[in-house]
């Protein structure tokens, strides 16, 4: 069975975008830091990827992500899983550019079409979405949650592309009979504000939902992520997690329900207390962040909703990479794949050939140690050299 993705990820339904022409300091909803919060990242990768692991378990073959970041925010570009394939447009154009993908999809014979906006997260089982849409041969299947609200997830039937499309133009605002709609009881987010993100991290966390850390866990409660370095003196006291390549210097305090994204740095003598760090971020000296989120060189504090543009760059800053390691990684990506493709053909190649009978690998090398020790003890003493019976030319 054929069966494909459309992600939408900072799209506007009539709902979001009556709020979105707001002051930069009013709540904006689906976004933090002036980012979709579907595009942030929780306990190791963006939302909208632990979303796409969800799916490819479920056996959909192919997935296009379209995303409407703002510029110069956490871009999805080289962030999302091998291929996946990713398209960045604007707000405007994000739901006409999911029309024409879904039609061209029709096209090429796909059994059916799963279009997604990534406004809430919910944990729909998708086998039972498709069981029921493929069943039922509906036009479209939308799912609501057990209290009926829309969850933004519509299986689309290709045969019938032309009126399918109409779900897409319209925003998937549609008064769908109770035949087409199936009803999900699995974990349910809106993740409209700060306090809905950070709920969502305590609840991966503890293992509420289905959602797996990015880490390993290193004791009950503590997920640590590779080359993560924290000093002798950080105290932890868990849950919490700390992503690959983050820096925790001296006299930290880690405290429940803390996430330390991917390459995030906490300086001295700071405590970090049911706070999320974003990925690159630096935050100072002898410092509380507590229940906020730090990212982007802004703080949102979620029990107020507010959000606090910082410009001293001693307490909180983006960390950008070297820009030569960034030229360089693509080049450097390339040739570990030779290396790696080399390495493994001569091992095929030698393991398939019959081993040579008496020549010894070891016995020429000692000899050649043992000749270079005495020419270097000849030229050391003469004398001694020219003594020697065994020292021949």
């Amino acid at each position: 069975m054929d069966v494909r993705a459309i992600i939408l990820v900072g799209a506007e339904t009539e709902a979001v975008s009556s709020t979105s022409t707001a002051s930069p300091n009013t709540f904006v909803p689906e976004q933090l830091v002036g980012v979709p919060i579907a595009a942030l990242d929780l306990v190791g990768q963006p939302v909208v990827c632990h979303v796409i692991d969800r799916l490819r378990n479920c056996g959909v073959s192919a997935i296009i992500v379209l995303s409407s970041v703002p510029a110069g925010a956490a871009s999805l570009r080289n962030r999302l899983p091998a291929a996946v394939q990713h398209e960045e447009v604007s707000v405007d154009e994000i739901w006409g550019a999911a029309e024409g993908l879904f039609l061209r999809m029709s096209k090429d014979t796909a059994d059916a079409v799963l279009i997604m906006r990534m406004g809430p997260y919910t944990e729909v089982d998708f086998n039972q979405l498709l069981k029921s849409h493929l069943a039922r041969r509906n036009c479209a299947t939308s799912v609501t949650n057990q209290f009926r609200q829309p969850l933004d997830i519509v299986a689309l039937d290709s045969a019938h592309a032309e009126e399918a499309a109409i779900v897409i133009r319209r925003r998937m605002q549609w008064n769908w009979r109770p035949s087409e709609t199936l009803v999900s009881y699995g974990y349910f987010n809106a993740l409209r504000h700060g306090q809905d993100f950070r709920s969502f991290t305590e609840d991966a966390l503890m293992r509420r939902c289905a959602l797996i850390p990015k880490a390993r866990e290193v004791r009950p409660g503590v997920w640590l992520g590779r080359n993560a370095r924290l000093h002798d003196t950080v105290r932890v006291e868990g849950p919490v997690f700390v992503g690959e390549r983050a820096k925790i210097r001296k006299d930290v305090v880690l405290r429940g329900y803390s996430a330390i994204e991917s390459g995030a740095q906490i300086d001295t003598g700071t405590l970090v207390g049911s706070s999320t760090v974003l990925p690159q971020t630096y935050i100072g000296k002898h410092l509380n962040l507590v229940r906020s989120v730090a990212g982007f060189s802004q703080i949102v504090q979620i029990d107020r909703n507010v959000t606090v543009h910082i410009a001293d760059e001693r307490l909180t800053k983006t960390i950008s990479a070297p820009s030569l390691k960034k030229t360089w990684e693509p080049v450097r990506s390339s040739l570990f794949l030779v290396k790696r493709t080399v390495s493994a053909n001569l091992a095929r190649l030698y393991s398939n050939e019959a081993p040579v009978q008496g020549l010894d690998l070891v016995q020429p090398s000692a000899n050649r140690a043992r000749a270079h020790a005495a020419a270097a003890s000849a030229s050391r003493n003469p004398k001694r050299a020219e003594e020697d019976p065994n020292n021949r030319h």
